[in-house]
């Protein structure tokens, strides 16, 4: 087996593609580390950074990001201890959604029994939500949403509120990386019969 390593220098000029030159045999045995024979210029440092780009960067840090995630499943725990057996809900995205409506401040509540979608309640609507738009997530969309969000990396959550009897998240933003930050609030919440 040779004793000989092939170098490859690459050159990075201003507007041109990367051209590789291959340099004579050095023994690998050498002491000094090789010199090149030209210093990197500044422009040429500029295109290393931006092949140094990381993708995989944590928009909130992966220590953040993981005492988020155990905060959600302590949470889902406190959630399934507590949950009542049916409840009403209404959920509202506060972000660029806006929902025009006239007339009536009526919108639905969904009627939950144990994890299934039962039946829709019309109630009045506070003025502040007459035009935000609806989702119809049960509590365990909720839990899902946030959860997926966590598990992105990309995503940033902004904000994490639980409710402090049940557990569930009541008002969270996230901020996708290629996109809108979503805020999500539920407006109302409680057991029903």
């Amino acid at each position: 087996m040779s004793r000989f390593v092939l170098a490859t220098v690459l050159t990075l000029g201003v507007g041109s593609p990367a051209v590789c030159q291959n340099s004579p045999r050095i023994p690998l045995s050498a002491s000094p580390p090789a010199k090149l024979s030209a210093p990197i210029s500044r422009d040429s440092l500029g295109k290393i950074e931006l092949l140094k780009l990381r993708p995989e960067a944590d928009a909130m840090g992966a220590v953040q990001r993981n005492a988020a995630r155990d905060t959600l499943e302590a949470q889902r725990t406190l959630w399934l201890r507590r949950r009542p057996l049916s409840y009403l809900v209404r959920t509202y995205e506060i972000s660029h959604c806006i929902h025009v409506r006239v007339g009536t401040l009526l919108r639905d509540q969904l009627r939950v029994r144990d994890t299934a979608l039962v039946g829709r309640v019309p109630t009045s609507v506070p003025a502040e939500f007459a035009q935000r738009c609806e989702r119809d997530f049960r509590v365990e969309d909720l839990f899902a949403d946030v959860a997926r969000a966590l598990s992105d990396s990309s995503t940033a959550v902004r904000v994490l509120q639980y409710d402090p009897t049940y557990g569930f998240p009541r008002y969270y933003s996230l901020r996708p990386a290629n996109g809108r930050a979503i805020t999500i609030l539920v407006e109302s919440f409680a057991p029903a019969p």
